[in-house]
């Protein structure tokens, strides 16, 4: 296998030369740098992994911060995921997970640990909460950051607008002539929920419909409380003419409680998700959604923490990377 003294040997240039050219620095001649560049090809050189990150001072690796409840609890978090993995795997950086925990002292000190280390560049955070204790540690130590599906101060994030979003299905639904609708709502402090939420009742209010809190339905951006939740609001009255689900999950678990009662969608009632996950198109009727290019999502991240990492997130203003999103029309709503 050839070295990086094979190199120099056989070009004539100083092995600190010829490392300049494989790292890509500055101040060599162009001479030297096509010269060099030859051998490597002709000799068939391959860096070494070990000795680039002794170089450039990096452990060439990302952490991805997931909570336990997250972690294969959903398409939606898979799909993120599979996004930063294939784009991550074009560069010369791995990817680990750390799973995050209730705040505590260990989770608190095993996550400084890891920054102080100095085993991690960065890190990614997939939908935080506003409460998240680990936020505040990658803010004070001023590690590279990237959040996903939430605008969250002071760090650079990829996210949708949540606003634009919902406006988007309520609008949807008014003009299939809906006018009572209800809110099945994710958990209470996540940004998204938040956003979605706020935007669910300035619609209505915009468009001068009643907003009734008793067709708000919790459901955590879970199946399980979705569908329990759902039964209890047939159980208690008059169901609206339709509902938008801050997310598929949620429109899933609503969708199996009103068959087990028998109540027709969209005939009795229509349904809007949030996400387009592949269980959406696969479910009886298929789930009309609003479409988060989630893997794009991860794609970016991944993208916007590598160059982060290497021109040093000091250097870097935060910014807000929003994607689009479209209405995905199946056969969960109908015109009334």
């Amino acid at each position: 296998m050839a070295t990086i003294s094979d190199i120099s040997r056989k070009t004539g240039y100083s092995i600190m030369t010829v490392s300049r050219v494989i790292n890509n620095s500055k101040n060599v001649s162009e001479k030297a740098r096509k010269s060099i560049a030859k051998a490597v090809k002709d000799l068939n050189y391959t860096p070494n992994a070990a000795a680039r990150r002794l170089v450039k001072q990096k452990s060439q690796t990302i952490g991805l911060i997931i909570t336990y409840e997250q972690i294969f609890s959903s398409y939606y978090f898979l799909t993120i995921m599979k996004g930063i993995e294939e784009k991550l795997e074009k560069t010369d950086y791995n990817l680990i997970m750390y799973a995050s925990n209730s705040p505590n002292v260990a989770s608190e000190s095993k996550l400084l640990n890891l920054i102080n280390q100095k085993f991690i560049d960065g890190f990614l955070v997939i939908a935080p909460s506003k409460d998240e204790f680990f936020m505040k540690t990658l803010h004070t130590n001023k590690i590279p950051t990237v959040i996903i599906g939430a605008s969250y101060p002071f760090f650079n994030c990829v996210d949708v607008d949540n606003n634009k979003a919902t406006f988007l299905a309520i609008e949807y639904l008014i003009k299939k002539g809906h006018k009572s609708i209800g809110l099945i709502r994710g958990t209470k402090n996540r940004y998204d929920a938040i956003e979605r939420e706020k935007a669910f009742t300035e619609c209505l209010e915009k468009h001068g419909l009643e907003i009734n809190r008793m067709w708000f339905i919790d459901g955590h951006f879970e199946y399980r409380q979705a569908h329990l939740n759902t039964l209890k609001l047939i159980d208690e009255g008059t169901l609206p003419t339709a509902l938008f689900a801050a997310n598929d999950l949620m429109a899933i678990g609503s969708i199996d409680a009103l068959h087990s009662r028998s109540i027709k969608i969209p005939g009795d009632i229509s349904i809007i998700g949030f996400d387009d996950i592949d269980l959406a198109k696969l479910i009886q009727p298929p789930l009309t959604t609003v479409k988060q290019p989630l893997y794009n999502m991860g794609e970016a991240a991944a993208s916007r923490i590598v160059e982060l990492v290497e021109t040093g997130s000091k250097k870097t203003v935060s910014q807000t990377i929003r994607m689009d999103t479209e209405i995905v029309e199946r056969e969960s709503v109908r015109k009334l």
